[in-house]
C-alpha cells in the first residue's frame, strides 16, 4: 500500500472511532459493528472512502441497521446471525442516499397504510383502538337484533 491509501484508511479509522464516542445506540450494538468496519477499512480502500463521505453517518448507519433487522424478523422479537447485521452496515455505506430515502419513503409508508387500516372510535376525548375482529364481532351482534 503507498502512504497515501494508508492515510485515507487511517482517516476513515479515526472517522469511525470519533462517531463512536458520540453515538449510542440502545437497540443496536454499535462497538461490534464499528470493530467491523475498521477492519473493512483497513484491507479495503474503496471502502475506506465510502466511510469518509460527508452524507455517512453512524447515527444514520445504526437507524438503517435497526431498519433492515426488523424487516427480516418482520417486527417481532428475535436474532439475526452477526454477520448479517455486519452485511447491512457495510451496504449503508456502499448505498447511495438515494436508495436509503426511498426504502425509508416506503417504510414510512406501509406503516402509515397499516395505521389507517385500525378504525378508532372516539369517547370522551380519548381514542380507543378496536381490532378488526372486535368490529366484526360488534357488527355480527348488531345484525342479531335487526328485524
Amino acid at each position: 500500500m503507498d502512504v497515501k491509501v494508508d492515510k485515507l484508511n487511517e482517516e476513515a479509522i479515526e472517522l469511525l472511532k470519533g462517531e463512536l464516542e458520540k453515538e449510542h445506540s440502545p437497540m443496536v450494538p454499535a462497538t461490534p459493528i464499528i470493530n467491523y468496519l475498521i477492519s473493512k477499512c483497513k484491507c479495503d480502500e474503496n471502502f475506506a472512502t465510502r466511510i469518509i463521505l460527508e452524507k455517512k453517518s453512524l447515527k444514520e448507519c445504526l437507524d438503517y441497521v435497526l431498519q433492515e433487522v426488523k424487516k427480516k424478523l418482520n417486527n417481532r422479537n428475535g436474532q439475526i446471525p452477526d454477520q448479517e447485521v455486519y452485511d447491512i452496515a457495510e451496504t449503508y455505506y456502499i448505498l447511495d442516499e438515494v436508495v436509503i430515502e426511498c426504502t425509508k419513503a416506503k417504510v414510512f409508508e406501509e406503516m402509515k397504510k397499516k395505521a389507517n387500516e385500525i378504525p378508532q372510535a372516539k369517547t370522551n376525548n380519548t381514542v380507543t383502538v378496536k381490532t378488526k375482529k372486535v368490529v366484526k364481532q360488534e357488527k355480527d351482534q348488531l345484525s342479531l337484533f335487526d328485524f
